[in-house]
């Protein structure tokens, strides 16, 4: 389905309460993963900034690695809460999306003031 489909699919009334969050979960998914890709251009662009006191090169690669794996792990785990009805799809997709924009706020702006 499409972004458009899956809009008008849960404008639909006639939807049984596990239809409506698996369309909202999907709906939710791609618009957060979409914007999933600028937080971590933010991120890599604050993190590519401040000097390491290594001269390996291969310090980025591992930070890069462990933040990717972190960001999935929170995902998947909050999708999963969201398919149990815990908390909204919208509220826990995003939820991981605000943590990752607060981290590349805080590197930015450790970047920019120094």
């Amino acid at each position: 389905m499409t972004i458009d489909e899956l809009s008008q699919q849960l404008k639909k009334t006639d939807l049984t309460v596990s239809q409506r969050r698996k369309t909202d979960i999907e709906y939710q998914r791609r618009w957060s993963l979409s914007a999933a890709c600028f937080i971590f251009a933010l991120l890599g662009v604050g993190l590519g900034t401040v000097t390491n006191r290594r001269s390996s090169k291969g310090g980025g690669f591992v930070i890069c690695l462990v933040l990717l794996v972190a960001y999935w792990i929170l995902y998947v785990s909050a999708e999963g809460v969201a398919r149990n009805g815990v908390i909204p799809a919208w509220a826990s997709l995003w939820g991981v999306n605000v943590i990752f924009l607060f981290a590349a706020y805080r590197t930015l702006k450790k970047t920019w003031l120094h």
